[in-house]
């Protein structure tokens, strides 16, 4: 749990910085990040692993697809989201997306 937590934050960090800085989050960081926490996921879980980060990344894609469309929420933005989700599964992104 120690390493979601943190290399969750420190995912989430990085990206605010780009944000601040360019106006905009690089993908190679978010790939790089998808990377980690598949290859976490499939070391911790096996196959059941694989299954937690697909769902967890796909969630968040659909429950803030909508704001995307009406420019409430840009790409960026939900790609982290999904990010996150694949490291902290359907139940924590969703809490997180409520709190933000």
């Amino acid at each position: 749990m120690w390493f979601r937590i943190t290399f969750s934050m420190t995912a989430a960090f990085v990206a605010m910085v780009m944000d601040l800085r360019t106006g905009c989050v690089d993908n190679g960081w978010l790939v790089f990040c998808m990377i980690i926490s598949l290859v976490f996921n499939g070391m911790e879980k096996g196959a059941a692993g694989v299954g937690f980060f697909a769902l967890g990344m796909v969630f968040p894609f659909i429950m803030l697809w909508f704001l995307f469309l009406f420019h409430m929420l840009g790409a960026g933005d939900i790609k982290l989201f999904c990010v996150l989700g694949g490291l902290l599964g359907v139940h924590s992104i969703g809490v997180c997306v409520a709190v933000s």
